[in-house]
């Protein structure tokens, strides 16, 4: 429970992209706890409780990759953004 509560918030700075670079350690560290619970559940022989904490740990991995294509798809407008106003400038320049 702590675990998701944890790579949730990290997905939530991960989407606000003033804080999109602390997101990832936030959701790395969830993903520890997650590794964590699952492997000490496995010891005990709880099967749901491990299976539980795999799907866990799986959904902070599908955060880091869909965040790295998010802040990939911020920069590739950012820059496009760029490169149209300033052909804008020069047009108006000359």
């Amino acid at each position: 429970m702590i675990a998701t509560l944890i790579i949730l918030f990290g997905a939530f700075l991960i989407i606000g992209t003033w804080a999109a670079f602390a997101g990832f350690p936030i959701v790395i560290f969830g993903i520890i706890i997650a590794h964590y619970n699952h492997h000490r559940a496995n010891k005990k022989d709880d099967k749901e409780k491990a299976e539980s904490a795999k799907q866990i740990y799986k959904f902070g991995y599908l955060v880091i990759v869909l965040g790295i294509l998010y802040i990939g798809l911020i920069t590739a407008l950012y820059h496009t953004s760029i490169e149209q106003n300033s052909e804008k400038i020069e047009t108006k320049q000359t």
